[in-house]
């Protein structure tokens, strides 16, 4: 097949569609990627079978890694032509060991090409090329056809630039499991060490411990120095049992046990864990009751740690204050239980320079805080949840957990005749739906275009607990509307008059409960 202008014009636009199809493979799995890029040559060098052949050293033979799925494939493989022995030669065996390329139009013709080649499979034109990896020859890519004079000398020269790619490719496979087998290695060995370390510790805080309680025998109140040491104990052993269980995998979703428990006295018994004289955790919670289906001792885990960690940085005589709310869907349906605990420490830095109002949105990694707010991010993927933090003002941090509610389990307690929530904040209530018919007229007409407009019935709810309770706007519970959106519309409408109005019509006869 000799070449003439236009089939160069020709090679020249399809090998540079194979190179670009190539080049798009995926190259996390090198047999999977070889087998696509030898259906491509195929197709590109109308080849019937493309073999990319590697050395095995131990059984010192040649074994095809990816072969195009044609029919004269399927066939090699059935004769058991894709394993070469070193010692039985042939062509694609010598250009392994010789490292020189080789084309034959009459591959029948050639004494060195094995009978199976040439009588097995019918093989008359071929193309072979050495593979090398890192500089090593580790084997041949050799493309078949049983028609002759099939491929070209520009098809060889476009096949040894093919076997070059191939070779980093197998180059690289080999590095990342080289580094897969280190980091195994690593893990074990730290595994290992902590499992020590975990023994070792756990021998001499139960040492303390026993220490400790012998010393409180003859002292009174559970406030006293001695009973808050104790404390510290059994928090500081819990958090290293959990450190030992996240970095020895035990900790998996078959293996734990998930119970529908009252979350508010798990939070309560928390804060009571790690609350100080010095530094109080005030719970603020419109709730009685609570139901949430978790893991207990991870979710109290997970509290603990960063309740720890707020009274940990927060000043003496300064408050960390925690308030616990639920999250609601567009149907006013529970979705998720909100743990948000505010300290008043020293505000957390952010990578790279900031305006005060940047820095306000930006997020905060809580993996560069320790390793107890690790914890706390683990467990809480691991429960199905997440933590969030960001700056408070004007200094301290405001982190919030969000455990989920709704999933199968919970589903059915929420359908149950019980209410899954009970308030017991009586000093406001809600709209009626009489009060709300009523005043739905003298609110302003939505915008024909823009976002979405709010729920208005909860932003008025939302005021009006606001205004009932005396309490701080971003204290406003969450089961209203986001309490800066609230506190917009407040300001709105009382520039225009909106709320004057509403005041004459219902507002003013509206009596709130009575305050506790």
């Amino acid at each position: 097949m000799e070449n003439t202008p236009g089939s160069m014009l020709s090679d020249a636009e399809r090998f540079l569609t194979a190179l670009q199809q190539l080049l798009a493979l995926d190259m996390s799995d090198a047999r999977q990627t070889l087998n696509e890029a030898a259906i491509i040559l195929s197709e590109i060098l109308q080849a019937e079978k493309v073999d990319c052949f590697i050395l095995d050293d131990d059984q010192r033979m040649l074994f095809a890694l990816g072969t195009s799925e044609t029919p004269l494939a399927h066939k090699q493989r059935a004769i058991g032509m894709d394993r070469l022995p070193l010692a039985n030669g042939g062509v694609e065996v010598g250009v392994f060991q010789s490292g020189h390329s080789y084309r034959t139009h009459h591959a029948e013709q050639d004494p060195q090409m094995l009978i199976g080649v040439t009588q097995g499979l019918g093989i008359r034109s071929l193309l072979a090329v050495p593979l090398t990896i890192a500089t090593k020859r580790r084997g041949a890519i050799v493309v078949s056809s049983t028609e002759p004079g099939r491929f070209t000398d520009t098809d060889l020269t476009f096949l040894e630039t093919v076997a070059y790619w191939v070779g980093l490719l197998l180059y690289q496979a080999a590095l990342q499991e080289r580094v897969a087998t280190h980091e195994r290695s690593q893990e074990r060995l730290d595994a290992a060490l902590l499992t020590v370390l975990h023994h070792d510790i756990s021998v001499a805080l139960d040492l303390q411990r026993t220490l400790l309680s012998t010393l409180q025998q003859g002292t009174d109140g559970p406030q006293t120095p001695i009973s808050h040491a104790l404390k510290g104990i059994a928090h500081m052993q819990r958090l290293l049992t959990t450190v030992h269980e996240v970095r020895t995998g035990q900790f998996t979703t078959a293996s734990l046990s998930r119970q529908t428990i009252d979350v508010i006295p798990l939070v309560a018994t928390s804060i009571a864990a790690v609350s100080t004289p010095d530094v109080p955790v005030l719970l603020e919670c419109d709730l009685e009751s609570l139901l949430l289906t978790t893991v207990p001792p991870l979710a109290q885990q997970a509290i603990e740690n960063l309740l720890d960690y707020a009274v940990e940085h927060s000043p003496q005589g300064t408050p960390v204050q925690v308030s616990i709310d639920v999250e609601r869907d567009a149907a006013d349906e529970p979705t998720a239980f909100l743990l948000t605990v505010e300290d008043a420490g020293p505000p957390l830095p952010l990578a790279g320079p900031l305006s005060d109002q940047e820095a306000k949105h930006q997020p905060i990694s809580v993996r560069q805080l320790g390793v107890m707010m690790y914890l706390v991010e683990h467990i809480m993927t691991v429960l199905g949840g997440d933590i969030a933090a960001e700056r408070g003002e004007p200094q301290g941090t405001i982190f919030t957990l969000r455990f989920p509610l709704m999933n199968t389990s919970v589903a059915a307690t929420v359908a149950a005749p019980t209410p899954l929530l009970v308030y017991h904040d009586q000093r406001s209530r809600d709209l009626t739906d009489a009060e709300w018919q009523q005043i739905q007229s003298l609110l302003p007409a939505p915008k024909e275009q823009g976002r979405k407009r709010s729920d208005l019935r909860r932003v008025i709810n939302g005021i009006l607990y606001i205004l009932d309770t005396g309490i701080a706007w971003r204290k406003l519970p969450r089961r209203y509307d986001n309490n800066v959106t609230c506190w917009r519309y407040y300001i709105c409408w009382q520039g225009d008059g909106t709320w004057r109005r509403l005041q004459q019509q219902i507002l003013a006869q509206r009596t709130p409960p009575t305050t506790r």
